[in-house]
């Protein structure tokens, strides 16, 4: 990619850093995205349609450094076949908190939020190989794990980050490997 293709997107990007840090992004115009970014609206509307558009291309700009973090790890995971821990996607969140402030914020659009899941649930997927054998549905499964991650991070992004990214993976793994021994017994919905 052209280096000043780059640097503009870099420049956007740290604004929506700004803007998100300091709750300002719902509000913001693209004039006020582009003159914090030191970019001309005419070279914004080359890239986007509009400031939504410029989310959306952060969102996967994120995802993609996530990815790039896993991808070690994921290798470790083929090799010794355990379950995968949470550990780097949790640590990615505390760093970028204020993205993830702002997607489970009550007041943001739930695309932001679909758009994140819909990415989490595809690492998930590259993550973890279910055993064909047990004969469980991978739709469901693959939706269970993404929306249960998604619920303790949201938890923990409400709780302000209280509890050490250790401990949420260690919630996590011992939530998602609950099982039921025959003395539990569900309630009737």
């Amino acid at each position: 990619m052209d280096k000043r293709i780059l640097k503009t997107k870099k420049n956007l990007y740290l604004s929506i850093e700004i803007l998100l840090k300091n709750s300002l992004f719902e509000q913001s115009t693209v004039s006020e995205i582009c003159k914090l970014a030191k970019v001309n609206r005419s070279t914004f509307y080359i890239h986007y349609v509009d400031k939504n558009d410029l989310f959306n291309d952060y969102t996967e700009h994120l995802i993609t450094k996530v990815e790039k973090d896993l991808f070690p790890y994921q290798k470790k995971i083929e090799r010794t076949g355990l379950l995968p821990s949470y550990e780097k996607l949790l640590m990615h969140v505390q760093l970028h908190d204020y993205y993830y402030r702002f997607i489970f914020s009550p007041n943001v659009p739930m695309r932001f939020y679909y758009q994140y899941s819909k990415h989490v649930q595809t690492m998930i997927e590259e993550l973890i190989m279910l055993d064909p054998s047990k004969h469980i549905n991978s739709n469901l499964y693959y939706a269970f794990q993404r929306s249960a991650y998604l619920g303790v991070v949201m938890e923990w992004v409400a709780q302000d980050f209280s509890i050490s990214v250790k401990e949420v993976d260690n919630q996590l793994q011992l939530i998602l490997n609950l099982g039921f021994s025959s003395d539990h017994m569900l309630k009737s919905l």
